[in-house]
């Protein structure tokens, strides 16, 4: 029978190993076209409208595959958006797909102000996920670009290093339509799922326990010695 002094050794252990693995789980890159020092084109882009002056709403999309192996959850989207007129609101959506086309929101982001001027070169729009959407491996996600105006006229940078792929487009919300082509500038970052984060109320009762045996081991080894 193992003392009380040997399971509190191995519930301390527990707790470490458990905090640990909460600790150490880390996003990493799943999918990027931008070039060495996150750079991409300054001088050609997928045209994002709203209202005046283009008359004509279009919405932008770029798909990307996720790789080989566990299944990730979404941790950071990044894109190269820049504004030319209007409001500088951008909505950005992050899309199941099917049938090739984007399909389900599984998260939606909102950037206010943040977009430079297009030509220039700007900082990407950076966003960390909240929602954290568990992605399966090799599945086909769409990352959708989309002014918001009332008037508002923008621009989602080509990738500079010759990146092709599914690249979808709307006018005035009719149907998508995709097409293979040089796709928008972005970087999509993800974490594993294979080193599950226990919840943080597991954690504090583990402790609780830990600490709670060796009170009643060192209270026993104390009563021991007065006899």
């Amino acid at each position: 029978m193992k003392s009380p002094s040997q399971r509190c050794i191995r519930l301390f252990a527990l707790v470490s190993l458990l905090f640990g693995a909460a600790t150490n789980s880390q996003a990493a890159v799943i999918f990027t076209n931008l070039g060495a020092g996150d750079t991409y084109g300054t001088s050609s882009s997928w045209t994002l409208s709203v209202g005046s002056p283009i008359i004509t709403n279009w919405d932008q999309g770029a798909a990307f595959t996720t790789p080989a192996g566990p299944p990730l959850v979404l941790d950071k989207i990044e894109l190269a958006v820049g504004t030319l007129e209007g409001a500088n609101e951008l909505d950005v959506w992050f899309m199941s797909d099917a049938a090739g086309l984007p399909a389900a929101l599984l998260e939606a982001f909102h950037f206010s102000g943040a977009m430079g001027p297009l030509e220039d070169v700007n900082p990407l729009l950076s966003a960390n996920s909240v929602v954290h959407p568990v992605l399966l491996p090799a599945t086909q996600y769409w990352l959708i670009a989309s002014t918001t105006g009332p008037d508002a006229w923008a621009g989602w940078n080509l990738n500079s290093i010759g990146d092709t792929g599914p690249h979808a487009y709307r006018e005035n919300l009719a149907p998508w339509d995709v097409r293979n082509r040089a796709r928008g500038a972005f970087r999509i970052s993800a974490t594993s799922t294979t080193a599950p984060v226990p919840e943080p109320n597991s954690m504090v009762l583990l402790g609780i326990g830990a600490v709670g045996l060796f009170g009643a081991h060192f209270r026993r080894r104390k009563k021991t010695s007065a006899r």
